[in-house]
């Protein structure tokens, strides 16, 4: 069951941080179809070692690899929410399916 939950939330913390890049390029005019992930201020492309959701940003200490510049806290906090809310739904539909 642990196990279950911890996949769940990453995988939700995943989608999470999915989102928060597709919402980040909407609000930038960014292609949403092309294109890679980039660092906000240097424009720096991010190798897939720096977009695994919560652990990267932990890792590199809140810094960007390549110019160090600050990340906002506010990436990590969606991917956590999100997780927290794939872990919470799951949670109540087995309970309210009972």
């Amino acid at each position: 069951m642990i196990v279950r939950l911890l996949l769940l939330f990453w995988l939700g913390a995943a989608i999470g941080s999915f989102g928060h890049a597709l919402s980040w390029r909407l609000r930038h005019s960014y292609s949403l179809v092309k294109g890679r992930s980039m660092c906000e201020r240097c424009q720096h492309q991010l190798g897939a070692i720096d977009l695994v959701p919560i652990i990267s940003w932990l890792l590199l200490r809140g810094r960007c690899r390549y110019c160090r510049g600050a990340i906002a806290l506010r990436h990590p906090v969606v991917e956590a929410g999100v997780g927290v809310l794939a872990v919470l739904s799951y949670l109540s539909y087995h309970w309210l399916a009972r």
